[in-house]
C-alpha cells in the first residue's frame, strides 16, 4: 500500500512538472495544476523536498516570485555545497526577472 502511495505521488509531482514546462498555460492547465497541489496535499507533506522542482515551476507560472524566493532560499539551506551553485543560479535568474540589480 506504501509503494502504491508512493508512486501515486511521484505520478502527480511529474504530471505537474510536466504541465509547468508546457510553453501555453491556459486556465483548463491552471486548473489541472491547482488540482494535483490538491490532490498532494492529501497524500504528502507540503514541505516535503520532493515536491520543491514541482513548486519553482509552479510558483513561476503564477508569478509568485516572492514564494519562488522564499523556497530557494530554504532549499539554499536545507542542501549540500554542491547542489547550492544550482540554487544560487536560479536566485539569479528570479533577480533578472525582477529587475533588482
Amino acid at each position: 500500500m506504501e509503494k502504491r502511495r508512493n508512486w501515486l505521488i511521484d505520478i502527480y509531482i511529474s504530471l505537474g512538472i510536466a504541465l509547468c514546462d508546457l510553453s501555453t498555460i491556459n486556465d483548463q492547465t491552471s486548473t489541472y495544476l491547482t488540482n494535483i497541489i490538491k490532490t498532494l496535499q492529501k497524500h504528502i507533506d507540503l514541505n516535503d523536498s520532493k515536491l520543491a522542482n514541482f513548486y519553482y515551476k509552479y510558483y513561476l507560472i503564477k508569478k509568485s516570485y516572492g514564494r519562488v524566493w522564499k523556497l530557494l532560499l530554504k532549499q539554499i539551506e536545507e542542501k549540500s555545497s554542491s547542489q547550492q551553485q544550482e540554487y544560487d543560479n536560479k536566485l539569479l535568474q528570479v533577480i533578472d526577472i525582477l529587475n533588482l540589480i
